[in-house]
């Protein structure tokens, strides 16, 4: 039996469709997250990155900070991410801070986010 060619390229051209829309929505999500750094809305991005943090499933906290520095790092309006500590703010959850110096309008902006170290990880705030 032969393969029939209309449907052969129906599927292929769903498959396409597919791809390039996960690869947009992806987009648009690292847009809308820098669209906030733009304007300076930092704290705006805490539900993106609770979103990440809550996806990271049961690897050890000290991984989870690491993917959470590489997730930054992988933004283009973030030029880097460094893990200043982890868990020496003495609280309950115990707290980390990542310095992470972002580029808006041409000009670096450093900030410390601090992540409260529960399970899973959370956003707490950005301070200078």
């Amino acid at each position: 039996m032969k393969p029939n060619p209309i449907l052969l390229s129906l599927l292929l051209l769903l498959s396409c469709l597919t791809i390039s829309s996960c690869k947009k929505d992806k987009d648009t999500q690292v847009d809308a997250f820098c669209n906030l750094v733009e304007i300076h809305d930092y704290e705006g991005t805490g539900p993106m990155i609770n979103d990440f943090l809550a996806g990271l499933g049961n690897e050890s906290q000290d991984k989870q900070l690491i993917k959470l520095k590489e997730w930054m790092e992988s933004k283009s309006c973030v030029d880097s991410a460094v893990i200043v500590c982890n868990s020496c703010i003495y609280t309950y959850p115990a707290q980390s801070e990542l310095r992470i110096v972002f580029i808006t309008q041409g000009r670096d902006t450093t900030m410390t986010m601090d992540i409260l170290m529960s399970e899973p990880l959370k956003f707490r705030t950005f301070h200078e």
